[in-house]
């Protein structure tokens, strides 16, 4: 069986370690420490917490401001797009999509500019092999 070197006291503390007995002032004092202590914590907690709400609302409302010319921009060009394709269906039309007319000012799949609306064929990767080194 282990012994704990306090077992030559009978379990208790030596004298010299043993905390002071407190009084009832000094305990209505730590109360009091105690008291103050949590009011001061959550005061400054509502403080850092109302300041932060304000530095926020202050950053948002200062990227609202200046985006808010793309914002217009975005509008107006989606405004256009949507005039454009209504005017289309209105015509019959289907627009210029790749393949169909003017197809040659739109970039092919790899983002290269089309020189003609015959350049739009696909070629695979056996076309592309050199002769006799067909890939699987």
């Amino acid at each position: 069986m282990t012994r704990s070197p306090f077992d030559r006291f009978g379990g208790r503390l030596p004298p010299g370690l043993r905390r002071p007995a407190r009084g009832p002032l000094a305990s209505l004092l730590a109360a009091v420490g105690a008291v103050i202590a949590v009011a001061l914590g959550l005061v400054f907690w509502v403080t850092a917490l109302a300041v932060i709400a304000v530095l926020v609302v202050v950053a948002l409302g200062w990227f609202w401001w200046n985006t808010r010319a793309v914002r217009r921009s975005l509008r107006e060009a989606a405004q256009a797009a949507q005039a454009q394709a209504e005017a289309a269906a209105r015509s019959g039309g289907t627009g210029r999509f790749p393949g169909g007319p003017g197809a040659a000012d739109w970039p092919d799949a790899r983002g290269r500019w089309r020189e003609g609306v015959e350049d739009a064929r696909i070629v695979s990767d056996q076309e592309r092999a050199p002769p006799g080194e067909g890939r699987p």
